[in-house]
């Protein structure tokens, strides 16, 4: 992760104030200057640090992601609805792809720090849909960190999600 502030947002949703605010667009970063912008807040921060003491954090992490693909016509607006909902604490952790002239999309990761907590997995898809950040009829995968850090991916021999927004609700036990 780039640890330039600038291409990051911090906000204490807590406190609803904004640590560090970053006003740059997906559609204004070119991605060979910095492949993402990053949101996330101070309460419940992202953790990635490989020191931890139950191991590498590549095989002890829970955390996952909702996966949106949006447009460069509609990413700005989609990723200012995130950034605001990170703030007001309904979202944890986001971030989003720059430009990169042969994608047609931009990818968001909306984050979860525990993919077998289900129920806070559907909190986040329901907050997706009635906010308007994942439109009605878009059917959005979820997927692990440690899905992403063995190289598991599209187009691969394994199943690159743990959860389609279409089934998951069926899954709840």
């Amino acid at each position: 992760m780039n640890t330039d502030s600038k291409f990051h947002f911090i906000c204490d949703y807590q406190t609803k104030k904004v640590i560090r605010d970053c006003n740059l667009k997906p559609t204004e970063v070119k991605k060979e200057v910095q492949p993402w912008l990053y949101a996330y807040n101070v309460n419940t921060g992202f953790d990635d640090d490989d020191d931890d003491d139950e191991g590498d954090y590549t095989t002890t992490t829970k955390v996952g992601k909702w996966m949106l693909f949006v447009s460069p016509e509609y990413v700005n607006s989609v990723w200012q609805k995130i950034k605001n909902a990170i703030e007001d604490g309904h979202l944890w952790n986001s971030k989003v792809s720059t430009i990169e002239p042969s994608n047609k999309s931009h990818a968001i990761m909306i984050y979860t720090k525990d993919y077998t907590d289900l129920p806070d997995v559907i909190k986040v898809l329901d907050y997706l849909e009635t906010s308007g950040i994942k439109s009605a009829n878009s059917v959005i995968k979820y997927k692990t960190d440690r899905q992403t850090y063995a190289g598991v991916y599209a187009g691969g021999k394994q199943r690159p999600w743990i959860y389609s927004s279409d089934t998951v609700r069926q899954q709840k036990q």
